[in-house]
């Protein structure tokens, strides 16, 4: 299968959504962490972050998904970037969906799996808020070239069928 990345334009519209969209949305004991990593101490926040995501807090989960997978305060390490943004995906957050598709489109920290990619666009498509969903549709729309019509269909099955965990 061809590798390709994201046309740049896209994929920094997608890196300025996603941490972006989510700050507004974080207001309680996550504020500390939240701060730390927005005032640039990734070690403290990662600290701070690493209780709250064990515990099952989808905020924290992302946000360390992002420090690993963009190498902040850390050595890059997309494969537990990844990990971070499945559990946060696989409980529903959009956002560490949309990285997460992100991520399987290019192969980041997993095997490039434009099925997986396209399914997690279009679950963002039909939950996320109208400028998520439109730029998800974009990105999807741009893999489903490169996606024979066995693959698209898998792609939606796994969407119809993906619910919260």
């Amino acid at each position: 299968m061809k590798k390709i990345r994201l046309n740049p334009v896209v994929a920094g519209i997608l890196s300025v959504t996603l941490i972006g969209l989510t700050a507004p949305a974080w207001a309680d004991e996550f504020d500390d962490a939240f701060n730390a990593y927005s005032a640039g101490d990734f070690g403290g926040a990662r600290t701070m972050l690493d209780g709250l995501a064990k515990e099952g807090d989808i905020r924290a989960q992302y946000l360390l998904g992002r420090i690993y997978s963009e190498g902040e305060g850390v050595p890059k390490d997309d494969a537990e970037g990844i990990k971070w943004y499945s559990l946060a995906a696989y409980s529903g957050d959009i956002v560490s969906q949309l990285a997460l598709g992100t991520m399987y489109v290019n192969g980041r920290g997993v095997p490039r799996d434009l099925v997986l990619a396209y399914g997690w666009f279009t679950i963002v498509s039909q939950n996320g808020s109208r400028d998520m969903a439109s730029q998800a549709l974009e990105v999807r729309d741009l893999i489903d070239q490169m996606m024979s019509t066995q693959e698209i269909k898998e792609a939606e099955v796994f969407a119809e069928s993906w619910e919260p965990q």
